[in-house]
């Protein structure tokens, strides 16, 4: 089973701020009513996979 147990604490959190053009968090509140899950996970996944895809050649 994954996660995290009741004795494992993050020493430090950090927040981030998304935006997203209204187009496209429709077409991602539409995949995330396809495949489950959030849309702004999703959506963070997606610039987390093109950030890659540009710097880490």
């Amino acid at each position: 089973m994954g996660g995290m147990s009741k004795d494992q604490k993050y020493d430090k959190f950090e927040q981030i701020t998304v935006k997203v053009r209204p187009e496209d968090l429709q077409r991602l509140k539409d995949y995330a009513n396809i495949k489950g899950g959030n849309p702004y996970s999703h959506y963070i996944r997606e610039a987390i996979v093109e950030y890659l895809d540009h710097h880490e050649k």
